[in-house]
């Protein structure tokens, strides 16, 4: 089985619960738990209602609900947003650059369904791979240290 993951990833700093509910669209409350690593925040079968977050003085890794898109795109720096299905061959995704939309493209079943813009990520390109060497470059950790962060869990009120 394949992933089924939403994701943002942005070169902002997100360190508190109130600009994650604002990027987001909801409220949040905290999750009582040890820090969940990677495995847990990009399951695709979990609670709904639950935001996985990582976040250093680079940028922030965010893992929403799947399909929950984020809700008011960030007015300064980069932020991405993707949604890979790998059960229904749909990959999604949007880059932001000081808030104006740059590049949007939308695959299902291997056919370009939506494009705007042009660079970054190009009919043909593996999407997710592409995703995770921007979140490398943007967060500055190695493919093997993603696996091993302390991601902040917290749950939809």
């Amino acid at each position: 089985m394949g992933y089924n993951i939403t994701g943002y990833a942005t070169n902002a700093s997100i360190q508190s619960k109130e600009d994650l509910e604002s990027l987001c669209g909801v409220q949040l409350s905290d999750l009582e738990s040890e820090a969940p690593a990677y495995e847990e925040a990009t399951a695709s079968f979990r609670e709904d209602g639950q935001f996985y977050i990582y976040s250093n003085d680079k940028g922030s890794i965010i893992f929403p609900n799947f399909g929950q898109l984020a809700q008011n795109i960030p007015s300064s720096g980069e932020f991405i947003q993707f949604i890979v299905s790998d059960v229904s061959d749909t990959h999604y995704f949007e880059m932001y650059n000081n808030g104006e939309l740059t590049r949007k493209l939308i695959l299902t079943d291997g056919e370009v369904a939506e494009e705007y813009g042009e660079g970054f990520i190009e009919e043909g390109d593996e999407v997710f791979e592409k995703v995770w060497d921007y979140i490398q470059e943007t967060i500055g950790v190695s493919e093997a240290d993603i696996m091993e962060l302390p991601f902040r869990a917290y749950s939809i009120v």
